[in-house]
């Protein structure tokens, strides 16, 4: 069995860390969010890339990953709705509301603004369409094709980013450049890098500087992305050679972040609500507060792990596993 590689499962701990405390916290008095947004998603597609295998047939390959990402969708997907239609939506604002006989359609439909009881699962139909999008390319095209290929994505994807297409097909065709980087810069070793603390320092910097002037449109949308994405992998690789106890838990956590994604959205919210109401303190205040958000973040977290860690062990399908975790 193929050795699994730490520092993988620490870059998506800490993205996941990152999609959770982004969605609780409003603070744009730092730019914090703006800067996080520019590649937090991308990071996730760039390693599933460095973690892709298509095996011996492109139908193994797209039923095993419509099991892992798929089953796990519309399972949660279901969940999700019964507990917004029967308990969220009547207190939620108006911004988040949609019609419940529409919002059940949105399981299908599963493009983001179609998924009001649960946002966050756009990820998965996206993730599975990427996927099965460059698995085509890889059984079907020369390595020149491909890369003409994901060229041709990746403008689509830029002239249909405000456009919502069923499975997010317009953000797949997005992200399918960064799946792709992934399976580039793949064999790279990045705990080996020499000066890894000065890399991700400096491409940060030049991360931020970029988002503050406002180039984050068009290319440069795939290049912070890209930037982002590999300061966030040589900080992984940087913890697993050089500490101990933060890269055990942030590698914990990047085994399990599909439970995560999917159960944060709903118990954030409601922790927000029992503490604005046990203090008479307002849900704006709370969530522009960046160090109760960060607080919070971490509570939400530890409150799913063990949950994520009973799915894994009695149901696994629920989290697209076969096996207990």
């Amino acid at each position: 069995m193929k050795e699994r590689i730490g520092y993988y499962d620490i870059a998506k701990g800490l993205g996941i860390f990152l999609v959770v405390y982004t969605h609780i916290c409003f603070n744009t008095s730092f730019h914090i969010n703006e800067i996080i947004y520019t590649f937090y998603m991308p990071l996730f597609f760039v390693v599933s890339g460095m973690t892709f295998k298509l095996g011996e047939t492109l139908k193994g390959y797209v039923v095993r990953n419509f099991y892992s990402i798929m089953i796990p969708y519309f399972v949660w997907s279901i969940l999700s709705f019964i507990y917004w239609a029967g308990f969220e939506n009547k207190f939620r604002s108006e911004a988040a509301k949609l019609a419940v006989d529409k919002a059940f359609c949105g399981i299908f439909v599963g493009s983001y603004y179609w998924l009001p009881f649960n946002y966050v699962l756009w990820f998965l139909p996206v993730l599975f369409i990427v996927k099965v999008l460059y698995g085509i390319l890889e059984r079907y095209l020369p390595k020149p094709g491909i890369v003409v290929a994901i060229i041709v994505c990746s403008v689509l994807g830029i002239k249909l980013m405000n456009v919502e297409l069923v499975w997010g097909i317009n953000r797949a065709l997005r992200y399918v450049v960064f799946f792709a980087f992934g399976v580039l810069i793949k064999k790279i070793d990045f705990r080996k890098l020499k000066y890894k603390t000065v890399m991700w320092l400096l491409l940060f910097s030049f991360l931020t500087i970029a988002c503050l002037r406002g180039y984050s449109m068009g290319i440069f949308y795939y290049i912070l992305g890209v930037i982002g994405s590999v300061a966030t992998i040589i900080i992984a690789a940087d913890l697993e050679v050089h500490t101990r106890y933060i890269a055990g838990i942030m590698s914990k956590l990047g085994t399990i972040t599909l439970g995560i994604l999917v159960m944060h959205g709903p118990l954030y919210r409601a922790l927000i609500g029992i503490i604005s109401k046990m203090f008479c303190i307002d849900t704006g205040y709370l969530r522009r507060n960046v160090l109760f958000s960060l607080s919070l973040s971490m509570i939400t977290i530890l409150l799913i792990v063990y949950p994520t860690r009973i799915i894994y062990k009695h149901i696994p399908f629920c989290l697209g596993r076969k096996r207990g975790f």
